[in-house]
């Protein structure tokens, strides 16, 4: 009986079968792994925490300060002038820009000892954000889902 299964004759029924159950089995996992739609957050933290660092090695060549701009929570794109193309090609933006979603924010102490960068993360349970400043911190809002990073200089 089961060489009568597994015959030339109903080979095609069971590499039918065979690529039906694959084809039900792919699209059940990706229901329910779907993919990584998050890969932009990922991005929007490492972006960030390279202008730190660009901003860190900014103040050390400029008097240990940050650079300086009226209060307020600004577009990233104030330090252009700043950290291009000293520390840049060109300055890290947010990979959804114009797709109806906000660019980074900076704002700095006017004394230009403390800052804050801002990115707001799609993922809002994102585990990042259980350890990033939260509140209003110079004048941005860096409450969830705001993934926010600063930098201070000690007298």
């Amino acid at each position: 009986m089961l060489a009568h299964l597994f015959s030339k004759k109903n080979s095609h029924l069971w590499i039918g079968g065979f690529l039906a159950t694959a084809v039900i089995a792919a699209a059940v996992s990706t229901w329910l792994n779907p993919p990584h739609v998050y890969g932009p957050d990922t991005r929007r933290m490492a972006d960030v925490r390279q202008v730190q660092l660009a901003l860190a090695l900014y103040a050390d060549n400029h008097d240990r300060t940050y650079p300086i701009f009226s209060p307020g929570c600004h577009n990233i794109g104030v330090l252009e002038e700043h950290l291009v193309p000293t520390y840049f090609n060109s300055l890290p933006h947010d990979p959804q820009l114009g797709k109806s979603w906000p660019d980074y924010r900076y704002a700095v102490l006017p004394d230009g000892k403390r800052f804050v960068i801002v990115a707001i993360l799609r993922k809002t349970d994102h585990t990042a954000l259980q350890f990033d400043l939260d509140g209003t911190i110079l004048d941005c809002n860096c409450n969830d889902p705001s993934y926010c990073v600063d930098g201070t200089i000690d007298n």
